[in-house]
């Protein structure tokens, strides 16, 4: 394990301002130069607060084994396809999945389609402690 490393990837999107607010923005007293500026910055924003929250996730998993964590916050609105790629090169792609079922049936679609298409074997882990309500 001297030589291993690990990359714990985070991937997610983001939508444009607009998309929230519909055409009618102006509407909901944003001018179309505020909302240009908001979208303008916005990507920015979520790349640095994803790669944050994959950092933090770092350190608070890092048990001192010396192994080095790369944090890596990877855009893509098809989280599958984007973990199939960074798999190549991969000895393991290891996948953590809520517990639940209604968890298991987004996490499974991701799961199945990187165990179909990814360059390395995949593992899927239920994490402890993140179970989900359950349908009443």
């Amino acid at each position: 394990m001297r030589d291993a490393s690990v990359a714990a990837v985070h991937v997610f999107s983001y939508a444009p301002a607009s998309w929230m607010l519909g055409e009618a923005g102006g509407e909901d007293g944003l001018r179309t130069e505020e909302l240009a500026r908001i979208e303008a910055a916005r990507p920015r924003d979520v790349q640095h607060r994803a790669q944050r929250l994959v950092e933090d996730a770092v350190r608070s998993a890092d048990a001192g084994s010396g192994v080095p964590i790369q944090a890596v916050a990877i855009e893509d609105r098809h989280v599958a396809a984007a973990l199939v790629r960074y798999s190549k090169g991969a000895e393991l792609l290891v996948l953590g999945a809520p517990a639940g079922a209604r968890a298991r049936v987004l996490t499974g679609s991701i799961a199945e389609e990187c165990a179909k298409h990814a360059a390395c074997q995949v593992t899927l882990v239920t994490l402890p402690g993140q179970s989900t309500p359950r349908a009443r």
